[in-house]
């Protein structure tokens, strides 16, 4: 059996376990139609920004360096939250009760990862932050000069920049 990954991409073929088929071509047909633009991608990436900013304000702090990852434990509730982003984007469509409890639930569910309540598994690759990190750190001359900078696609420490601080 192929190991799991601790951090995994968050997909469109994700969202369609969690959205009956006949809903999913609803969306799908509203928002093809003349006047609209797609805008899944988008809110798939703001959905993983939001996760990786609850994520990585937790105690702990650590997120994935690939930026397209979210913690496994939380697909359920990046699926439930992108639902509802979605069926907000379509004027008339209104969700079922109950995808708007689960929605809900997934919102507190990352407020307790935000607390530090709720833990995340460890990220499969990181690198430590020095600006992110609110521990006490070396002299940031000693600590840049231990080890070789590389490019490192990550959103952490510019997290102002998408709104969350």
């Amino acid at each position: 059996m192929k190991e799991r990954n601790n951090w995994i991409p968050f997909t469109e073929e994700d969202v369609k376990h969690y959205l009956p088929a006949k809903q999913l071509r609803a969306i799908r047909n509203a928002l093809s139609a003349p006047g609209f633009m797609d805008p899944f991608p988008q809110m798939m990436d703001d959905v993983i920004v939001q996760i990786r900013a609850e994520v990585h304000s937790s105690p702990e702090g650590e997120i994935d360096d690939d930026p397209s990852t979210i913690p496994y434990t939380l697909k359920s509730s990046a699926c439930y939250l992108l639902i509802e982003a979605l069926f907000a984007a379509v004027p008339g469509m209104k969700l079922s009760s109950e995808q708007v409890r689960l929605a809900e639930k997934s919102r507190q569910r990352l407020i307790r990862v935000s607390k530090g309540e709720l833990s995340v598994p460890e990220p499969d690759v990181w690198t430590p932050d020095y600006y992110g990190s609110s521990e006490e750190q070396e002299d940031p001359d000693d600590y840049f000069s231990m080890r070789t900078l590389s490019y490192r696609p990550s959103i952490t420490g510019n997290l102002s920049h998408f709104g969350f601080y």
